[in-house]
């Protein structure tokens, strides 16, 4: 369900009807989804990385993070693989000699994470792949679901704007 519908749907339900079970589940998923808008700090995780460690999202340092959700299945998950820029890859499947085997079939060179159960993906509300989420060195969402020149744009504003922030 798109989440503008559903919290339109959710506030025409009674009062009684939103205490019900049903009624306070869908109010969770709401919450979750308006904790993942831009501004917002990105949820942490851990994941199974590539190298055999774990991989978590706050650890990480830079100036900005890219997570960007893909799938060995999905073609149009790895054409637009992004060389040159470090991001952190969540693979969202449950074929780990597949998803090894694609790596270095496309050369990813970047850090990735294993989501095998789709832990990640549901805590970030992934609907389709692939997803990217920018964040800046604090975490916070600066974007989401950028791609190509669009994406281009949005990491040269943003690094411009950290300058900024540094300089006196």
């Amino acid at each position: 369900l798109e989440e503008k519908f559903l919290i339109d749907k959710y506030m025409l339900l009674t009062k009684e009807a939103q205490e019900t079970v049903p009624g306070r589940i869908i109010k969770t998923y709401i919450e979750e989804w308006e904790c993942l808008t831009e501004g917002n700090v990105a949820p942490d995780f851990t994941l199974f990385s590539s190298t055999g460690d774990s991989l978590s999202l706050y650890p990480l340092k830079g100036k900005l993070k890219l997570v960007h959700f893909w799938s060995c299945e999905d073609i149009a998950c790895r054409q637009g693989n992004l060389k040159g820029l470090e991001v952190i890859g969540v693979f969202v499947g449950n074929d780990k000699q597949k998803w090894m085997k694609t790596l270095i079939e496309d050369g990813m060179i970047w850090i990735h994470g294993f989501d095998e159960n789709h832990r990640v993906a549901d805590l970030y509300h992934v609907k389709k792949l692939p997803t990217t989420i920018l964040l800046d060195a604090e975490n916070h969402i600066i974007a989401k679901n950028l791609f190509g020149k669009d994406l281009q744009r949005k990491i040269g504003e943003s690094l411009n704007k950290s300058k900024e922030k540094v300089l006196p």
